[in-house]
Parts: C-alpha cells; structure tokens; sequence
C-alpha cells in the first residue's frame, strides 16, 4: 500500500470526492486483493513500481522504456527484485520486454478486473 505522504503527494487523498461508493468501495476491494497478492509474489527487500503512465498518443515510441530505464539499473546494481502489478493485459507483453515475468494472475473474488503480478529479477 502506498505510505500516506504519497497518496497526499500524490493527489489521492481527494479520490473520494471524485468517486461515487460503490466505485470507491471497488477500489478499496481491488486494493486489498492486489496487497495479498503482491505479499504472496515479493518477499524480502524489493522495488514497486507503484504507477507508469505514458500518454496513449505517445505510447509504442520507447517512453515507458525510457522511464523504467533508471529505475531498472538502480535495482540491479542493488540486486533487488522489482515487481508490479497491472490490470491491463496489454501492459504484460511490455513489461515481459523489459524482463519481468508473471507470478500470480487472477481475479479479485468479488469481481473486477483481471489482474496479473509480475516480478523482475537482478540482471
């Protein structure tokens, strides 16, 4: 889960306001379902890469690549496993380019999205 300084860094803290119950109440259950499996995926010192987002006009031109760059050569001269989670299939076949493999793929039991953890080893 993100640490409370970053949902305020990062504008979380007003999602309520812009979300209705049952969506929030959605949220909260995706949350805690991706929590148990990223417990179940990453034991140990690790990196998250919590959020990546390219712009879809820009995307298929080597920005997320670039983005992920440094994050990746800090955690491999580190030796730390990263891992990540996606609710998007088409984000698995990126993130498998970049070394990344799936470990867990499912559904929260309520319902929701398909969902897919994935883990990085040190290159």
């Amino acid at each position: 889960r993100l640490h409370p300084a970053g949902i305020i860094r990062s504008g979380l803290v007003l999602l309520p306001l812009w979300l209705k119950w049952r969506e929030l109440k959605c949220l909260t259950r995706l949350e805690d379902y991706a929590a148990a499996l990223h417990g179940q995926s990453a034991c140990g010192a690790h990196w998250v890469l919590y959020q990546l987002a390219v712009e879809p006009s820009r995307q298929r031109r080597g920005i997320g690549r670039e983005l992920l760059k440094p994050v990746l050569e800090i955690a491999d001269r580190d030796r730390r496993l990263c891992y990540l989670d996606t609710t998007n299939i088409v984000n698995v076949a990126f993130y498998e380019r970049n070394a990344f493999k799936v470990v867990d793929k499912g559904k929260p039991p309520d319902g929701g999205p398909g969902f897919w953890s994935m883990v990085r080893d040190p290159q």
